[in-house]
Parts: structure tokens; C-alpha cells; sequence
């Protein structure tokens, strides 16, 4: 006695001696059912007909309309109690199974349908009972021993209940509609719990599984099960971890932990996966459920998202792409090719999968070609579709990273694609991804192509009208100053053929040119600042031009005051980056640097000109110090009057910036200090008192008003040091220096001048009177010889010099790289602050003494000179005194200018020195420019990568060797003077070394040193990390594996050379793993891993060629080092570094002394 559909389905068949109570009446039915139900607890059963009569009167009882179901109640309890508390006791171990069997077809009667109506009360007790016995016989799955033959009978049962109801068509509110999770629940589980292996059981599974797809509650259960199956699938095969299987359909259900044997996990996983039918025959809603089911899966094969602690990554496998291709590919490419794109997520996913398939490393067999071939054919497809597009961008941008046959010839057709996102959206988008995210994975597609059409000769012409047609809608999207830009760029990558395509490099270049002025969010703007960077570097030695068109192409964005601060230090930073490509732009656009320090002139100008500086006042240090970078990137500007005449006004305005204090307005509240930008790159000392402003009158708002002092004092102190250094690089520009030979040999006299300046000098016997002094100021160390020359005036102008200097006095400076003199004519200017400068004639009597003196020896000179003799006279001065010479000629003894200069004493002095050498603060041992060290590493992979492993140095490859000697050059340690890191000649005979203007580096490699242990000692300060990576499984691995070695390291670049490409193009991921070994070690990797856009020009995801690789990866290790220095609040420029230690001289070890004494020290010395 059962529910009749399950004879129906083949599956029971009826018995014609049960049912007895069915000829009755159903008055007669409901006497005897309640009568018999009431009292049965009060029966005694002495024999199994006993036991059977009363079960086929309470078997009736789950057959009684809705108004009976007290009865029905009562009948579900007491057949509950008889499964799991009290058995009766005639149920002996042979009729038990036959007794389970039994239940189990009575409780199918509950299911029969009922005539009610849906506003009745009895529907929801009805559903409520229903639920209740399919808990009941869950229960019996997990609880009670059933035999084989009747776990089939339960699981017919429970199949046969499930397709009754729910192969009807979807009614809200309906009792199969209630009971659709309930029933789907209960059938899968105790469909896995049986371990089952019949295959007619699992055909006719599926076919009534075919006719309940219409519900989405079953396809969402079906999901469920498939992905728990799955993930225990990678767990047994690849993991060889023997966990129970879980099982948790909800959120509501209780985890189920079931110990399923391998060989029927692996049997029930594949028929459970194919119970599907095909998903285009699914309505909309459910395809959609399916396509994400199915990604679930696959994102389970290749990325488990289970817990894996207790097993190293290393050790991780995953099955093969043509694996994964086999059990789903027809599915995946069928959809992706029906061209029905109606329901966008859907398709879109299918999409996302097959990317992800195919963007995963295959360590064992390649994909088949057959795959390859259909998956490039539906990419170009959905590429031109506006639903699969955005889905399809956002998982591609790893794609160009694998090692797939023939990836890159897909470059044009993402080019085109990738011109419907950028520079804006060509089409309505509703899709659940945020815009923003969309045009950054657009950006990231950008940086991992643009560096192709290099390499790969596109003589294609079909994407030509195309990708023509979306610049032509994008006309209306950029300003004048764009197109025009554009339409140069066009012609600069035009064929030389004349009337063919232009490259596909304009193209790309165009798109981010045109996105630079359409981006909204900071983050990708500065994303693409690093992309042009990169692609104009890359382009520059092939496209004549290139390079001064993108520079005022930035310039005019940085002028016109639109971009957001931290979008403009990088746009700085970009510009100070073009300097490499000079060589190119000199011989292409000779007025090009001219015209951006001009523009840099009057940004500055407008920016000092605004009251405010507390938010702006890092943009002003910037711009100060991208001017000087291109001034001192050669010598163009000392021709040039009218540019130096503006910088030297523009220097003027920020030195004099505190002269011109405006007047304190009263503040009544305290101010809220404001947060600036990210990246400072002066950082403000302690003020002293003398820096502080004097104190208001006693207000009772005082405190704040000096506070409001001190704060606007504060920007205007970091607008000044830069403005001073900055002019003092300008004026050194001018002439050529050198440190002199015998400087440490020789005996000299120290003085500190305006505590800014420190001379030291010695005399030189060699000229009479004459002398060798030593500059150090800020910018550096510099060396001049003087000596002073009387020369017969009659003699030919041919034969003398002619320059403005006065006749007696010739100044010869020592070149940087020879020894030849050259006289320097010293171009003049009208300075910012003219007016306030005095005037010769009001110096008063010293400059009248001075003049007539000066017409004394003139005149004592040409008297005593005849024609005749052309050689220089020496004056009989004493060999020891020339220094006093100098000093009076640049009127330093005077009285009124004694406060100006002090005597450092030599004991005082040497002392200092030799202090500050073992401190490693010796002024003279501090170099101008910024000091770095950048460890460097090979690794073959990161499985099972140790550090004895990781400084060995048998497995080196040529492409390896060539890298590291790219990014520097060898230098002799014995002969190198300059920065050296922590390496010396016990540790190594050569290492990696470069510098330029700015910055000098050391490369910390193992392979180079004596003993390569020593690495954990040379590289325990460096902040970054280069790793070059053959295979990039596993590569976060070494990050710890380092990071044990070097706790200091923030930012960890990895270079990997992409495999079919002949050696020509390198992916980089830059990495900043967000925790270290202390709490301000954790904040500070945290927020630069939340601010990694402050350094390039690489960002994580670029693939660049290799004759930028080098330079690329020098220039993002000096910017990252700097970054990493910031964060951690140890960054400070070495002009004030200088100058700090100038200031301790002054305060330490010059010499106060009265007017006389310093009188007698000078004649005594």
C-alpha cells in the first residue's frame, strides 16, 4: 500500500492483500482509523498478523482528507516511536527490514494530493506533516541499518514522492512548491548516503530529474551537491586526504559529515554532474543557475576554495585543462556559440569559464588543439558582444600571460573590444559589475598587450574600419587639446608605405591618451599614467617623436589644474621618467624641455600665489623637482636667457616665501589638520625656535592662533628647503666640479659660512698666491683651485682671457670627468626680490675703500708690466696667505660680515669628522644623492623552494645573467669609492652597480659573493626584492620563504620570461604582501599594499619587452624603495640630511670668538 505513481514509474508494484479498508466508506474509514490510532498504545501485539493488521489500519490513516489530519498526526508519531524508541517486541530481526519497508510505503499515502483551498488553514498543516515525515525518513537514512533491498525501496519511495510533485508545473504557494527544498534535500542525501550503484536506479534518476528542471529550487540543489562532490573529488584524487564528505544544501540545514567509500564518490560525482540536461533547453532563469553550477565546479578543480592548511601549496595539484575540457567543454562552447545571448549572466559565465580554464598552467599535457581552436573561434565572437563582453575583460587579464599557441594573435580583436569600454562605454550596461572595476580590468588588458605589436607584425587590414569607426565615436569624447594630440600620434606611427593601416601601437596608444582625459577614479588614472609611461619608453626608439608629444600632452593636464593630487605626482613622476628617453627627444624635439620648465615655471607661480598651502604644497616640492631634473638632464638651458631668467624667478618666489608672511588672521576654534597627499617627498625636520613665529599678543584664543601659525609656517619651510636646494643645483649646473686629489693630504683650515656652507682650505704651493678649496653644501662636494695672475694689458686679447671677470682674477675650475681648466662666464639675471636687494653706492665707505684701492693696483699693474713680457708676474704675498686673500676679495673679514662666517677649529674639527665617519654621519661621507640596495634572486618555481635553494647557484640560466647585468653594470669593489650597501672585499670582488643623477644602486645577489650564506647579511635591510621566476607555480610561496631572511622587505617584484615569445617579453607581478614581523611593520606593508599606485612605472600584471625590461625594473625599485620608506616614516632626502649635519657642525664645532680674536686667528694661521 503506497502512492499509486510509483507503480506508475515501474518502480514498486502493488499488493492485492493490503489496502483492506479501501471498499469501506470513508465514514466508516475515519470510525476505525481513530478508534484503532486512539488505543493502540494500549494493544498488546502478540504475533506479526497482529502487527500487520494494525498497520494497514494506521497505513489508511495517511490517506484521510485535510480534515482528519489529527488522525494522520497521531499515525506519523506513532510510527515514528516504532522506528526509533519502541520497537514492538513481535519485530524480530528477520522481519525487520520488512517492517521498515512497510512504514516507508505508508508514509508515501501522505503525499496524495488533497481538494482544498488555498486560504484554508489545514493546507499549512498538511505541508507541516509532509515536512515532518521527510525528516522522518531522513532520519531512518542516517540513523537505522537498512539492508540493500531496502534502501532501494526508500530511495523509490522517496523518488517516487518527488516526482509526483514536482513534475508539475510551478504553482506559488502550492504544496509542492513548500516542499520543493525539503524533498530534493531529502532525495540527495539519502541517494549519496546509500552508495548506490545501479545503473538503472541512476537512469531512472534522471529521467525524472529531466522533468523537475523547470524549478529553479531543484537546479539549486543540483548545484549543491555537485559542487560538494566535486570539491571531495580534488580531495581524494589530488590532495589524498581521507576527511569525511560534507554535505550542506543551506544556510538552514545542519552540516552533514558522510564516510562514503572513494569508489562510489568518484561513480556518484559523474552521475550526479550529468544529471543535467542540456542547458539551452533550460528557461532563462535556470540556464543562468546552471552556467554559475557549473563555473562552481570548475573554480573548485583548478582554484579549491576548501581549507588546505595542513597541506602545502607546493604539494597542490589540479587536474589537466583537456580534463576539464572533457567533462564540460561541449556544454561551455555550445553556449558560447549559440549566439543567443538573451540572458546575459548566464552567457557571460560561460565566458568567464572557459577563460579561466584556459588561463590556468598546464604542467603536464598542453591543451589539444581541437580546444584551442574552438576556444579562439568563440572569443572573437563574444568579443564584439555587448552582454559577454565586460565579463569577458575582467577574467582576461592574466590570458596573454600563458603560455597558449597562438594567444597573441587575438591582440587586434581585445584592441577592439577593449575600445567599446575605453575611453567610455559604447553601450547600456546593467550587469552587475561596478564601471569602475570594469574599465580597470580594461586598463589591465592594455598592460599586458600593448607591448606586442612589437614583436608581432599585424599586416592584417580587417580590424581597420572597425577599430577607424570607434575613433570617430570617441571624437566627441575628448577635448581639442586630445585630438589634436592623436592626429600627431597618427602620423608619427603612420606607415612609411603611405596608404596602409596605421599600427596597431597608435591605436593602443590612442585609447589611453583619450581614457586619461575620460577616467574618473584617481586609482585608474594613475594606472594609466604608468601604462603611457611604459609605452612611450617602449616605443620611443621606433616612433620619432613620440616622446615630446606625450610630454606636452601631460604638461597641458598638469597646467590645466583639473587632475587630483595624487593623479598629478604621478603625472610628475611620469615626466621625471621621460628623462631617459632624452637622447630621442633632443633629436626630435629640440623645444621641448624648454617649454616644460616653462610650464612647470608658471605652475608654480600660480600654486605659491595660493594662500593655502597645506594641501598643496607637496604638488609645489614636486614640480620644483621635476623642473630641475630636465634643467640638469644636459646643458640646453645655459643658452637659453629668457628660461633660466624665469626658473631663477620661480626658485626666488618659494625662497623668499616667509619674507612675505601675510598678516595672522584670528582663529576661535582649533583647526582639524588636513590630510595630504601619500607621497611627500621632503620631509619637514623639528622646527627650532628661531623657525617659529613670534607669538601673537595674549588673546584667550592664542594657542590656537600660533597653531594655525605653525601649521601654514610648516608647508612654507617645505616650499623654501625645496626652492634652496633646488637653486643650488641650478647654479652648480653652470660649471663643472671636482673633488680635488690631495684634499685629504694636504692641511686645512675649515669655516662655516651663513650655516649653510662649509670651506675648506688649503694652500697650493704650486702658485703664489694661490689655493684649493673644498664646497660642501646640500647638493654636494665640489672643488676649485684659485690662484691669482697679474697680466701686462698691453698683451694681445688672443693670448688672455676675455672674460667678464675682473683682469686680475682667474678663477679655472676642475671638470667632473678631466682635469682641464675652463673659464666660466657666469650668466646674470634680475632676481624676484630686486627691489629689496641694496645698491653698490649705499654700501657705503668699505665699497669706496675697496674702489680705490682697486684703481691703485690697477694702475701700479700697467706701470709696472712692460709690453714685452708675456708671462704672468707673481705677487711676493706669503705662500700661507692666499686664503685671507679670498676672503677679504669675498668680503668676509669685514667687521659688518664677521656673523656670516666662523673659524671651525682644527682639533674641534678633525674630531668632529673622524666622529661622524664611525657614526657613519660624516658630512663628507654622505652622498647627495639617494642610496639604495635591491636584492636579486633566481628561482626555477616556488614549490618546495628553501633558501639553500634559492642562493644556489648551479641552476642559473644565460637569460638570467644578461638581466642582471641590464639593470646595472660590474664595478671592482677594491676601486669602486661610492655607495657599496653593505658589501665589501671579504664578502664578494665584484657586485651590480648604477647611479645617475639622482640615486646610486646596489644589487645584493648571492651569485656574486664569495659565500652566498652571506646574502642574509648583505640584503637585511633592503625594502625590495627582484626575483626572476622560470615557472610561476606557486610564486607567493618565496615571499615567506625570503621574508624569513630579509624582514625588512615590503615589495616583491617577479620577472618571468614568457614561453613562445623568443625571450622577447617578460610578465611582472609586483606583490606588497600586507604583514610583517612587528605592529607598525604590519601597518605600514598594509597601507602601501593599499596605496601601491604611489611607485612605477610597472604596476602588478604588465607584460614589457625585453629591451625595456631592464630600465623598467630599475626605475620601479628606486620609486617602490621610496614608497616603502614613506610608509614607514624613514624617508628623508640627502640634501636634508646634508644640510642637518651642517647645522650640527655649527652648533658643535665652530669656534666663538670677539672681533679681535678672530682678527689674531686669521693672521696667526
Amino acid at each position: 500500500m503506497f502512492l499509486d505513481w510509483i507503480a506508475q514509474l515501474g518502480l514498486l508494484q502493488h499488493d492485492s492483500q493490503c489496502n483492506i479498508l479501501a471498499s469501506l466508506p470513508l465514514s466508516s474509514q475515519r470510525l476505525i482509523i481513530g478508534e484503532v490510532t486512539k488505543n493502540m498504545m494500549n494493544v498488546d501485539l502478540r504475533s506479526p498478523a497482529h502487527i500487520k493488521w494494525y498497520m494497514e489500519v494506521l497505513g489508511q490513516g495517511f490517506n484521510l482528507p485535510l480534515e482528519d489530519m489529527n488522525i494522520t498526526s497521531d499515525d506519523v508519531d506513532m510510527y515514528s516511536n516504532w522506528l526509533f524508541k519502541q520497537r514492538p517486541q513481535v519485530i524480530i530481526p528477520t522481519l525487520e527490514q520488512d517492517f521498515y519497508k512497510t512504514i516507508f510505503h505508508h508514509f508515501s499515502l501522505l503525499f496524495q494530493p488533497r481538494l482544498y483551498k488555498n486560504t484554508s488553514p489545514l493546507v499549512q498543516r498538511h505541508v507541516d506533516l509532509c515536512k515532518k515525515v521527510l525528516k522522518t525518513l531522513l532520519a531512518a537514512g542516517r540513523t537505522l541499518t537498512l539492508s540493500p533491498e531496502t534502501w532501494t525501496v526508500l530511495l523509490k519511495v522517496t523518488l517516487g514522492i518527488t516526482d509526483y510533485l514536482l513534475k508539475e508545473p510551478t504553482i506559488e504557494g502550492s504544496v509542492a512548491d513548500e516542499l520543493c527544498d525539503d524533498l530534493v534535500e531529502t532525495l540527495f542525501e539519502l541517494w549519496t548516503r546509500s552508495n548506490i550503484m545501479q545503473v538503472e536506479m541512476w537512469n531512472i534518476l534522471k529521467t525524472c530529474f529531466h522533468r523537475w528542471t523547470h524549478r529553479s529550487k531543484v537546479i539549486h540543489h543540483w548545484n549543491t551537491i555537485c559542487l560538494s562532490l566535486t570539491r571531495y573529488i580534488h580531495q581524494l584524487t589530488f590532495l589524498k586526504k581521507g576527511t569525511p564528505f560534507i554535505l550542506k544544501f543551506s544556510k538552514d540545514t545542519q552540516q552533514q559529515e558522510l564516510d562514503l567509500p572513494s569508489e562510489f564518490v568518484h561513480y556518484a560525482w559523474h552521475r550526479f554532474t550529468y544529471l543535467i540536461p542540456n542547458p539551452l533547453l533550460l528557461s532563462p532563469h535556470n540556464f543562468t543557475i546552471t552556467m554559475l553550477g557549473i563555473s562552481n565546479c570548475v573554480d573548485a578543480l583548478i582554484r579549491p576554495n576548501q581549507d588546505t592548511s595542513t597541506v602545502p601549496t607546493s604539494s597542490l595539484e589540479y587536474p589537466d585543462g583537456n580534463t576539464l575540457l572533457h567533462m564540460f567543454g561541449n556544454v561551455l562552447f555550445d553556449v558560447c556559440a549559440s549566439g543567443s545571448y538573451s540572458q546575459e549572466k548566464g552567457f557571460s559565465e560561460s565566458f568567464a569559464v572557459l577563460i579561466r580554464i584556459f588561463s590556468t598552467p598546464q604542467k603536464r599535457v598542453p591543451f589539444l588543439p581541437c580546444y584551442i581552436e574552438r576556444f579562439y573561434a568563440v572569443l572573437v565572437v563574444g568579443l564584439k558582444t555587448d552582454t559577454c563582453l565586460p565579463t569577458i575583460i575582467m577574467t582576461s587579464t592574466q590570458l596573454f600571460a600563458t603560455n597558449l599557441m597562438g594567444i597573441r594573435m587575438l591582440v587586434s580583436d581585445y584592441v577592439i573590444g577593449l575600445r567599446r569600454i575605453l575611453p567610455k562605454l559604447k553601450f547600456e550596461y546593467k550587469g552587475p559589475i561596478y564601471i569602475d572595476n570594469l574599465r580597470l580590468a580594461a586598463i589591465r588588458v592594455l598592460g599586458t598587450i600593448m607591448c606586442v605589436p612589437n614583436y608581432i607584425n599585424y599586416e592584417e587590414t580587417w580590424y581597420a574600419s572597425e577599430i577607424e569607426q570607434s575613433s570617430m565615436d570617441h571624437a566627441s569624447l575628448v577635448g581639442e587639446q586630445e585630438q589634436l594630440t592623436t592626429e600627431l600620434i597618427r602620423v608619427l606611427y603612420n606607415d612609411e608605405k603611405g596608404d596602409s593601416v596605421v599600427s596597431l601601437k597608435f591605436y593602443i596608444l590612442e585609447t589611453l591618451v583619450m581614457s586619461l582625459r575620460t577616467e574618473t577614479s584617481s586609482y585608474n588614472s594613475r594606472y594609466i599614467l604608468h601604462l603611457i609611461n611604459v609605452h612611450v619608453i617602449e616605443d620611443a626608439s621606433f616612433c620619432p617623436g613620440l616622446v615630446g608629444t606625450v610630454i606636452k600632452l601631460i604638461q597641458e593636464k598638469i597646467l590645466s589644474m583639473q587632475l587630483p593630487a595624487d593623479v598629478t605626482l604621478v603625472a610628475f613622476d611620469v615626466l621625471m621618467h621621460f628623462v631617459e628617453a632624452y637622447e630621442f627627444l633632443k633629436r626630435d624635439s629640440k623645444n621641448v624641455s624648454r617649454e616644460l620648465v616653462l610650464g612647470l615655471c608658471r605652475y608654480i607661480d600660480l600654486l605659491i600665489y595660493n594662500s593655502n598651502l597645506t594641501q598643496i604644497y607637496p604638488l609645489v616640492v614636486q614640480a620644483y623637482e621635476c623642473m630641475m631634473t630636465w634643467i640638469l638632464v644636459s646643458r640646453w638651458i645655459m643658452d637659453d636667457h629668457d628660461c633660466y631668467k624665469a626658473v631663477i624667478s620661480t626658485l626666488s618666489k618659494g625662497i623668499t616665501l616667509l619674507d612675505k608672511e601675510p598678516p595672522v588672521k584670528k582663529v576661535t576654534t582649533p583647526t582639524t589638520p588636513t590630510t595630504t597627499t601619500s607621497k611627500q617627498f621632503f620631509q619637514l625636520s623639528p622646527r627650532t625656535k628661531s623657525q617659529d613665529t613670534p607669538p601673537s599678543p595674549t588673546t584667550p584664543n592664542s594657542t590656537s592662533t600660533v597653531s594655525t601659525v605653525s601649521k601654514r609656517t610648516r608647508e612654507k619651510i617645505a616650499v623654501q628647503m625645496a626652492a634652496e636646494y633646488c637653486m643650488s643645483q641650478f647654479i652648480n649646473h653652470f660649471g663643472r666640479f671636482a673633488r680635488l686629489q690631495n684634499e685629504s693630504d694636504a692641511k686645512q683650515k675649515y669655516f662655516l659660512v651663513d650655516e649653510r656652507i662649509i670651506l675648506a682650505i688649503t694652500d697650493d704651493t704650486t702658485h703664489t698666491p694661490a689655493i684649493e678649496m673644498t664646497v660642501r653644501d646640500c647638493t654636494g662636494k665640489y672643488g676649485w683651485r684659485i690662484h691669482t695672475n697679474y697680466y701686462d694689458a698691453t698683451i694681445s686679447k688672443t693670448n688672455i682671457n676675455t672674460s667678464k671677470s675682473p683682469p686680475y682674477l682667474n678663477l679655472n675650475i676642475l671638470s667632473q670627468h678631466d682635469d682641464d681648466g675652463m673659464f666660466i662666464t657666469v650668466p646674470t639675471t634680475v632676481p624676484y626680490n630686486e627691489t629689496d636687494l641694496p645698491t653698490l653706492d649705499s654700501l657705503g665707505w668699505e665699497y669706496n675703500a675697496v674702489k680705490q684701492l682697486m684703481r691703485q693696483e690697477l694702475h701700479l699693474s700697467n706701470k709696472s708690466i712692460t709690453s714685452t713680457k708675456q708671462e704672468p708676474i707673481r705677487s711676493r704675498l706669503d705662500d700661507k696667505g692666499a686664503f685671507r686673500l679670498l676672503l677679504s676679495q669675498l668680503g668676509f673679514l669685514l667687521p659688518s660680515n664677521l656673523d656670516r662666517i666662523k673659524l671651525i677649529s682644527e682639533e674641534d674639527a678633525k674630531t668632529g669628522l673622524d666622529a661622524l665617519d664611525q657614526l657613519s654621519d660624516l658630512f663628507h661621507s654622505l652622498s647627495r644623492r639617494d642610496c639604495i640596495s635591491v636584492s636579486i634572486y633566481y628561482a626555477r618555481n616556488g614549490g618546495n623552494m628553501k633558501w639553500p635553494d634559492l642562493i644556489n647557484t648551479e641552476a642559473l640560466t644565460e637569460p638570467f645573467l644578461q638581466f642582471i647585468h641590464c639593470v646595472g653594470w660590474p664595478v671592482d669593489i677594491m676601486q669602486h669609492k661610492r655607495f657599496k650597501g653593505k658589501l665589501d672585499s671579504t664578502l664578494c670582488d665584484k657586485f651590480i652597480y648604477y647611479s645617475n643623477k639622482s640615486v646610486e644602486l646596489v644589487f645584493n645577489i648571492p651569485y656574486l659573493l664569495k659565500d652566498p650564506n652571506k646574502q642574509r647579511i648583505t640584503a637585511a635591510d633592503d625594502h625590495l626584492c627582484i626575483i626572476w621566476m622560470e615557472d610561476m607555480e606557486n610564486y607567493k610561496e618565496l615571499i615567506k620563504e625570503i621574508k624569513g631572511y630579509s624582514d625588512k622587505t615590503m615589495v616583491y617584484i617577479f620577472v618571468h620570461p614568457l614561453e613562445n615569445t623568443g625571450d622577447s617579453l617578460y610578465w611582472v607581478r609586483i606583490l606588497v604582501p600586507p604583514f610583517g614581523s612587528t605592529t607598525s611593520a604590519i601597518l605600514a606593508s598594509q597601507r602601501l599594499h593599499e596605496n601601491a599606485m604611489i611607485f612605477g612605472p610597472l604596476v602588478d600584471g604588465m607584460i614589457i619587452s625585453k629591451h625595456i625590461l631592464g630600465s623598467m625594473i630599475r626605475s620601479t625599485a628606486v620609486s617602490a624603495h621610496q614608497a616603502c620608506r614613506i610608509v614607514t616614516g624613514t624617508f628623508t632626502r640627502p640634501h636634508v640630511v646634508r644640510r642637518d649635519h651642517i647645522k650640527h657642525m655649527a652648533q658643535n664645532y665652530t669656534v666663538t670668538s670677539s672681533l679681535s680674536s678672530f682678527y689674531m686667528d686669521m693672521f696667526q694661521q
